[in-house]
């Protein structure tokens, strides 16, 4: 399993997002938008809210979970003890 997490600048609820994570030891791959790079990333998979988190399953599959939701948070937790 793979976590990519799109972040922005002055996002409180990225930088909240992004502490829980951390706070749970899930390893993850913050993608800031304020990078032309992962900006272009962003608009291209037709995301539009921040923060977003990307999860790449072992068969290839991928799961998209918008904001940080309780429910979010839990879905992450239980594909990362899995």
């Amino acid at each position: 399993m793979k976590l990519i997490v799109y972040t922005q600048q002055n996002c409180p609820p990225c930088k909240s997002f992004k502490k829980w994570l951390d706070e749970n030891n899930i390893i993850y791959e913050n993608r800031n938008i304020s990078t032309s790079h992962y900006r272009k990333e962003f608009i291209d998979r037709g995301l539009r809210m921040t923060p977003t988190t990307i999860i790449e399953l072992e068969n290839g599959s991928e799961l998209t979970l918008k904001g940080i939701r309780k429910s979010s948070k839990e879905k992450i937790l239980e594909i990362s003890k899995s």
